[in-house]
């Protein structure tokens, strides 16, 4: 019963939900439960798979058709204990979504707030925006494309010789968004593939290669949890480009998921 009225709920918002027999990997799973955006001939539709005989309780929080979002539930028993996992559907820009989100959402709109972080947010408090624009993609506060704020940071001073062009940035495991210039500082350089895409320290790929020589990984250099700057274009085929005037602090938001991810650039 609970298929048909999760499956209303969805086709209210514009979008189909078929539920899998069997377990597919996304960015959004735990050992008994995973939901994701898959495609077919009539175009994108969330799929949901949950753990055959294992018990737990799928509901809708709240339900915005009008901004094509949902706030779905999953409560289950995990190691004696109640677990709440809380996950907002819906659609930006050109796409559907899904993004895990901060267990106090109760509202659709507390789940995009929550998923800025503090920076974002105390960017909004300092510049006096009015609740109805915090959640556009563009204010004085910010620029957002997808998963990615711009702050703007009017009195960076960047060092022309460390000013680096065509810059990718991503979400572990993700497709990257483009920075046309990106300055950054800090973080820890790490070994990237489809293995692990969250990246291995310079100890641990040592050690990965050393036990495991046949498996060749076509490995990346790059650096997690940098401080990254951006202006120019920011491309992503799945975003409208925006164009950051002057240098920007680049953040990632705040997503809960149930795999760990990485700022990587």
């Amino acid at each position: 019963m609970y298929h048909e009225i999760l499956s209303k709920k969805f086709e209210e918002m514009g979008v189909r939900l078929k539920f899998s027999s069997y377990f597919r990997f996304s960015r959004i799973w735990d050992t008994n439960f995973s939901i994701n955006i898959q495609r077919d001939k009539k175009g994108e539709f969330f799929e949901m798979w949950q753990r055959e005989g294992h018990e737990m309780e799928i509901s809708v929080l709240d339900h915005r058709p009008d901004l094509k979002h949902l706030l779905l539930m999953v409560k289950q028993k995990e190691n004696e204990s109640i677990v709440h996992n809380k996950f907002l559907c819906g659609h930006d820009e050109r796409f559907w979504f899904v993004a895990g989100v901060h267990p106090k959402s109760s509202t659709v709109r507390d789940a995009q707030e929550l998923l800025k972080p503090f920076l974002v947010r105390k960017a909004q408090w300092n510049a006096r925006i009015k609740r109805k624009n915090q959640y556009k993609r563009r204010n004085k506060a910010f620029i957002r494309q997808g998963e990615w704020f711009f702050i703007p940071e009017p009195e960076l001073k960047a060092d022309d010789k460390y000013i680096l062009k065509h810059e990718p940035i991503r979400r572990g495991g993700s497709k990257p968004h483009r920075l046309e210039y990106a300055y950054r500082t800090g973080g820890t350089t790490v070994y990237v593939c489809r293995r692990f895409p969250n990246g291995l320290v310079e100890s641990e790929y040592k050690k990965y290669i050393t036990e495991y020589p046949s498996d060749k990984q076509n490995w990346q250099t790059m650096v997690r949890e940098p401080r990254v700057y951006g202006k120019g274009r920011v491309t992503h085929k799945d975003h409208k480009t925006v164009i950051l005037h002057g240098w920007h602090r680049v953040i990632m938001n705040d997503e809960v998921s149930s795999n760990k991810v990485a700022f990587l650039d």
